[in-house]
């Protein structure tokens, strides 16, 4: 069950990269979680770097249908709904 759920979170990630590009100098962004599962675990890095950054959801559980807005300036994910 591991890897669909690292499947689905790759492909999560790859969408907000693909369309976080289009606004240059802006990394902020707001996860939604439609997958049907719980997110445990959130790993963000620039495109230009080999490895991911450390895990962004620290202690917190992003539950299916909700929303996290990650800022770069703070560590933490602020909850959104």
């Amino acid at each position: 069950m591991k890897t669909p759920m690292r499947s689905l979170m790759f492909i999560a990630l790859a969408t907000l990269s693909a369309a976080g590009s289009a606004l240059a100098g802006d990394a902020d962004f707001t996860l939604v979680n439609r997958t049907g599962y719980d997110l445990r675990e959130v790993y963000v890095s620039p495109s230009n770097k080999e490895a991911w950054g450390k895990d962004r959801m620290g202690h917190y559980v992003l539950e299916n249908g909700k929303s996290r807005l990650f800022s770069f300036s703070t560590r933490v994910p602020v909850n959104r709904t």
